[in-house]
């Protein structure tokens, strides 16, 4: 398995968090089924191997590239064969500068990048298959979303921004009214910008980023007790952080975190 990351432009970064690449072969593949949990980001991804097949997600439309939008569930991702994969890990508000519809249509769905971009994304697809390393298909695919930033909504993306930002300070330990005030908005307008531009109300989000938090926590510490975790994280006991792991991940802490070492997407 070969993994790797790569950075975005710095005209890009308030937007894009990173690039991802994965590759496999078919072996290696099938015997390693994926349980994708929330992490807090949307993301574009490009399927270049065989199929993958999901388990427990709402199927959208088939396309080699998939707009997936924010989740608060989980689901599994089965490799049938080869594995060649590159995704576009926005920031949390960062789609909303590329994409002219409410994210929040999106939450625990995808949808093909066609139906969005038309003809456009069917080039783009062809022009990525015909290069040959992952840094020139990453190369083309940053000319593309520079020529898509919309300005326009730049002063909401920074309000937004803000807030997402006191949401991560804090580990998704803060109020929606506390976070209204702070983006000068009533409750009910900031629920709405807010859900518009992240794809999750602010509540849902800041659910997704204790999990996360919980997480990293356990990532920089391994040997925390669940009872120090879930006081650490922001849980009112171990009972509610095994209620959360289970509601969003199908599993509890325990089994969470006995395959692998813990890694956050969100903090990490």
């Amino acid at each position: 398995m070969q993994f790797r990351f790569f950075n975005p432009s710095a005209a890009l970064a308030p937007y894009i968090r990173q690039y991802w690449t994965l590759e496999m072969d078919a072996v290696e593949a099938r015997s390693n089924p994926h349980r994708v949990v929330p992490n807090g980001f949307v993301e574009l991804t490009f399927q270049f191997g065989d199929d993958l097949k999901t388990i427990g997600k709402k199927e959208g439309n088939s396309s080699a590239v998939q707009l997936c939008g924010q989740k608060n569930g989980f689901y599994d991702l089965l490799p049938s064969g080869k594995v060649q994969m590159l995704s576009v890990v926005f920031r949390p508000q960062g789609a909303a500068a590329f994409f002219d519809f409410p994210l929040n249509e999106l939450a625990n769905q995808s949808i093909a990048l066609e139906l969005i971009h038309g003809r456009e994304a069917c080039e783009l697809l062809q022009r990525m298959g015909e290069q040959n390393t992952f840094e020139e298909k990453v190369a083309l695919l940053e000319g593309f979303f520079i020529g898509k930033i919309n300005l326009k909504k730049s002063y909401e993306l920074m309000r937004i921004d803000h807030t997402v930002s006191l949401i991560s300070r804090c580990g998704g330990q803060t109020t929606t009214e506390s976070l209204a005030q702070s983006a000068c908005l009533s409750r009910k307008q900031f629920e709405r910008s807010f859900g518009s531009f992240v794809g999750l109300s602010p509540k849902q989000f800041q659910r997704v980023v204790r999990f996360q938090h919980a997480i990293f926590c356990r990532q920089k510490n391994p040997h925390i007790s669940l009872t120090g975790l879930a006081y650490q994280s922001g849980y009112y006991d171990q009972a509610h952080l095994i209620r959360e792991f289970k509601s969003l991940s199908g599993l509890t802490p325990k089994e969470f975190f006995a395959d692998c070492p813990p890694h956050s997407d969100y903090f990490g």
